[in-house]
């Protein structure tokens, strides 16, 4: 490296560090005498979409942090700076949902039911934090609490591809294949939600009800290569129960939107 590369990565550092001394003081509140926005000089607090920023970028940071004290510190930046946004404006939903998610990632469940339990009272409509709201649920496989509250979140917007798939996700994941499957059907088709029940079914240990699917994904369209390929590598081990089970390179990489609740191999669906 020359001292030309030297001296830019140098400058470029310095204007990092400046700028996270900055948000740090505006938005977490970390040290007071450092907090160039807050009402005692006179100034400005930040815009509450400034301190979810910043609270997103921290939340972000933790997941790759290299220690466990590191983690838990770069989580608390963000609890502060979305906590912070409330503060400024309790009508920012965003603030609610990035708190709410980030105890779901620190495994603070009840702190996260009470942040979406707040925030659901406060915006009834917003479909996206009672989607978040559901999978929190799901997360703690409260499947039906998880089930409600996607419902109510496909009440604010009855076409959402995203709403109806995870939807129809969890009602698989809870046993309510028939369910799970109409939903499923409303954005992909027949065939394609077959399809997705089978591989469920498969994922669940449940391989004869998962090829009877198959079988009704193939009869719905029998050019419908994913359902095609995977029944006759099924049926051709028939005798091996063990190796019906899909593998990793049978999935369909093309137009996937992957919904995990982290005890599943992210599970994976198709856009329509």
């Amino acid at each position: 490296m020359d001292r030309h590369t030297g001296h830019v990565r140098f400058t470029l550092g310095c204007f990092a560090f400046v700028a996270v001394c900055f948000c740090l003081a505006g938005c977490s509140g970390t040290n007071r005498s450092l907090n160039i926005f807050s009402k005692h000089n006179g100034k400005r607090l930040p815009k509450a979409s400034t301190c979810v920023g910043f609270g997103d970028m921290r939340a972000e940071s933790a997941k790759s942090a290299k220690s466990e004290l590191e983690r838990k510190l770069i989580q608390d930046q963000a609890r502060r700076a979305y906590q912070q946004a409330i503060k400024i404006d309790p009508n920012y939903a965003k603030a609610y949902l990035g708190l709410a998610r980030l105890y779901q990632d620190m495994k603070d469940y009840d702190r996260a039911e009470e942040t979406y339990r707040t925030a659901t009272a406060k915006f009834p409509d917003n479909g996206d934090l009672w989607l978040d709201y559901g999978i929190c649920f799901a997360r703690q496989h409260k499947w039906q609490d998880a089930i409600a509250c996607m419902r109510k979140a496909l009440e604010t917007d009855s076409e959402n591809p995203t709403y109806i798939n995870t939807l129809g996700f969890t009602m698989l994941r809870a046993g309510q294949y028939e369910e799970g499957y109409e939903y499923f059907k409303r954005t992909v088709g027949e065939a394609k939600a077959h399809y997705h029940v089978a591989r469920m079914l498969f994922h669940v240990n449940k391989p004869e009800l998962g090829t009877q699917h198959l079988r009704l994904a193939v009869l719905s369209d029998p050019q419908f290569e994913p359902a095609r390929e995977l029944l006759a590598r099924i049926e051709s081990t028939s005798q091996t129960p063990n190796a019906a089970q899909p593998k990793e390179s049978d999935r369909p990489k093309n137009n996937m939107v992957t919904v995990s609740f982290e005890e599943l191999d992210d599970v994976e669906i198709e856009e329509p």
